[in-house]
């Protein structure tokens, strides 16, 4: 078995280069050779064509390159690396087209040698015309825009037909940016105009002219200004917005917690730190709202030590990192709350066994261990992301360098987000952009609420991770400040112990990496364990209630506790199929699971503690008719320990299925003294139970369609406030609609 100091012994003495020293360009190729290239890859023919249609043209405009240097198209800069790209995208498109019909004054606007101020602007008209070329169903005739009825001919007089590439009006939208681009950077912006027939002539006939009768002083010698504001641009993008109205995009797809949880095992389980470091990149992305190229671009120099929550035991609460995307203006402060609940979605858990096995102190956070390279490029973090999800969870949608941050609102969302507090955290400036993503993750949450799906789907409750002012942010926290590797080290510690981490004398491994994620997991196994439970017990003829039952009590457990006996939980709902044909009361069932002599409530559980209800196949809780009220303290005085069983189940429960279940409840509990019961007992009896049992008996005479007719028991804890208190002759609502 490989082990994970064997694995990374080579990696200690990599050669780690400065962040700021050096970044990795991300751009394919440059565009000061565009012209030429371009020219070169048409056919012969039309390469041939064009060639002297620009060297004539050329000599007309008195278009001088011979003391020009070779520049970039436009500003790179300016833009980002992602624009970048699309942009050369269409340029290569329409430089052809316009090669195609011609228009050899246009594709001068392209040359690499050209003289920013005095080159005329494209003509709008051709602009115009690419774009219901590329708009329009495939073989339509592409005709002319002031007469509908004559189609438009190539250099060689065939007719043109339409290509039908773009079926979304952002493909359109997309283009014109890139002819905003490239008139930016020969200064030709705002609004655009033809030249006029009448000042040329004037032109021609009198050197000094200063434009024609109606434009002196004003003259319109040249084209000037972006086409995009051209009246012909403005009819085309209304026809393609018509054209186009109808499609629907492909959207990334969000990934469920539960298919995160299947990368995860595969990722966590191949024994190999390669595969470690992606889902440590993928939970980094989630959790933050990062794009590929933002998580590969972490290093050390984003994460702030002196803002970063360490209690005074050593405990690692969050970190804090300064992120910098494509949309944000400046550094944008995050923190990364630790989660000990859910510790295989824990980011702070992961990131930091990360930066222990891999013993990396500066530069980029993630290498590309395997090419030896220090920083692991987007471009192939993509690759690898989308041939996991294809061959891990099968499918084969769209999968974009944005499928992380799609998926943090999906994970904000069934951790109680809101929509303004995850858009901010997201950094989404438009509230139509991240209403796209938010409205998807709503969908799933209100689907799978209330359904078996929910359990498996569980995720850590989301906690802010906006950061508005830091020095305020720090203001709370005064205790040393730790690095990276300093805290990979405490947490180590924390982990494993100190005793068991005493570095061998020999050098010899002591722990595989499969055997440390396990650790910092703690509960690797559960969901496959809990499903393999849930179909067994389906086989065997148990009903949904019970198996629902099952489940929630096995997680609630979980959470108390990381052995619980899973086989004694499905032996108890096991029996009551095979004794009372799956007809098992909800209360007996959830009885026997809490066992006997363990008063504590299931909801009370919290991570870290050592108490779990006991399971007993054997014996039957008995409640005792008395209680013992003898406390000092005048809480304990006014509250009893007696607990009622099960109440936290019911919110797991359909909502069909809660009023017979509320019914056992009341039967099971009515005869025990209220001054023994708990506060939240006593509460949930007098506010739910006694209204819902008076209600049914007294206003509906037990009829239980016509009792749910009436009333939603989405939330029965408002019941008692604002549905019915179960007094009178008569059901007397207090709202339609109190969930």
């Amino acid at each position: 078995m490989l082990h994970a100091e064997c694995q990374i012994s080579n990696l200690q003495n990599m050669p780690r280069r400065n962040v700021e020293k050096k970044r990795r360009s991300k751009k394919p190729c440059s565009t000061i050779a565009f012209f030429e290239s371009q020219i070169s890859k048409l056919n012969h023919i039309l390469r041939d064509k064009t060639t002297s249609g620009i060297r004539r043209t050329m000599e007309t405009m008195n278009f001088d390159i011979a003391d020009a240097d070779p520049h970039e198209l436009i500003h790179s800069d300016l833009i980002k690396d992602n624009s970048y790209i699309s942009y050369t995208k269409h340029f290569r498109g329409f430089f052809k087209f316009l090669a195609l019909i011609g228009d050899y004054e246009s594709m001068l606007v392209f040359h690499n040698r050209k003289t920013s101020t005095v080159t005329q602007s494209m003509v709008a008209a051709n602009v115009a015309l690419y774009i219901l070329y590329k708009t329009k169903k495939r073989d339509d005739k592409l005709t002319k825009l002031d007469n509908r009825t004559l189609p438009v001919t190539d250099v060689f007089g065939n007719e043109i037909s339409c290509c039908g590439d773009w079926n979304y009006t952002g493909n359109a939208d997309q283009f014109l940016n890139a002819i905003t681009a490239i008139h930016k950077a020969i200064y030709q912006s705002g609004s655009y105009t033809d030249p006029c027939p009448r000042c040329i002539t004037a032109l021609q006939s009198n050197s000094n002219s200063t434009g024609c009768q109606f434009h002196l002083g004003k003259y319109k010698f040249y084209r000037c200004g972006n086409p995009r504001y051209s009246n012909e641009v403005d009819r085309a993008m209304r026809t393609a917005t018509e054209l186009t109205q109808n499609h629907q995009s492909r959207k990334c797809p969000q990934l469920l917690p539960s298919e995160v949880n299947t990368l995860r095992r595969y990722l966590c389980g191949t024994n190999n730190i390669s595969d470690y470091q992606i889902y440590v990149m993928i939970l980094l992305g989630i959790y933050m709202f990062l794009r590929f190229d933002e998580v590969a671009n972490l290093s050390f120099d984003h994460y702030l030590p002196e803002y970063t929550v360490v209690r005074r035991d050593g405990y690692i609460e969050n970190l804090l990192f300064k992120v910098k995307g494509k949309a944000d203006k400046c550094y944008v402060y995050l923190s990364l709350k630790r989660n000990d609940e859910f510790p295989h979605f824990c980011p702070v858990r992961h990131l930091l066994m990360y930066l222990h096995l891999t013993a990396i102190n500066s530069g980029y956070i993630f290498p590309d261990f395997k090419r030896k390279k220090d920083q692991y490029e987007y471009t192939q973090f993509n690759s690898t992301i989308k041939a996991l999800i294809k061959d891990h969870l099968g499918k084969t949608d769209k999968i974009s360098t944005h499928i992380l941050r799609n998926t943090g609102y999906l994970f904000a969302r069934f951790g109680g987000g809101v929509f303004d507090v995850i858009q901010r955290a997201a950094r989404h400036k438009s509230t139509k952009t991240a209403l796209a993503y938010f409205s998807d993750a709503e969908t799933l949450f209100n689907s799978f609420k209330n359904t078996q799906a929910a359990l498996i789907n569980k995720v850590p409750k989301w906690h802010d991770i906006w950061v508005n002012n830091v020095e305020s942010y720090r203001s709370q926290y005064t205790g040393p400040v730790y690095t990276l590797p300093q805290l990979a080290a405490m947490f180590k510690l924390e982990l494993l112990g100190r005793d068991t981490l005493a570095e061998p004398k020999d050098n010899s491994p002591f722990f595989s990496l499969t055997e440390l994620l396990g650790r910092i997991t703690e509960k690797d196994q559960q969901l496959t364990t809990l499903e393999k439970m849930q179909q067994e017990l389906r086989k065997e003829g148990a009903s949904s209630l019970l198996v629902d039952i099952a489940t929630t009590y096995y997680l609630k457990g979980s959470r108390c506790e990381q052995n619980v006996p899973i086989g004694s939980v499905s032996g108890v709902v096991r029996d009551h199929v095979n004794d009372r044909s799956s007809n098992a009361s909800f209360t007996d069932v959830v009885s026997e699971l809490q066992g006997n002599g363990n008063d504590a409530d299931e909801s009370s559980c919290n991570p870290g503690t050592a108490v779990v209800p006991h399971v007993n196949v054997n014996v039957m809780r008995k409640r005792p008719a008395v209680c013992d009220n003898t406390r000092t303290s005048k809480s304990t005085k006014r509250n009893g320990t007696e607990e009622i069983h099960g109440r936290s189940l019911i919110k797991t429960l359909p909502p069909k299925d809660r009023l017979s279940a509320l019914l056992e409840l009341y039967e099971k509990n009515k005869t025990i003294p209220k001054n023994c019961l708990t506060g939240g007992a006593r509460t949930f009896f007098y506010n739910v139970l006694k209204p819902v049992h008076d209600c049914y008996h007294n206003h509906f005479h037990g009829d239980q369609a016509a009792f749910n007719g009436k009333h939603d028991l989405s939330d029965y804890s408002r019941f008692s406030r604002c549905g019915c208190n179960g007094v009178g002759d008569n059901c007397n609502v207090k709202q339609s609609n109190y969930a």
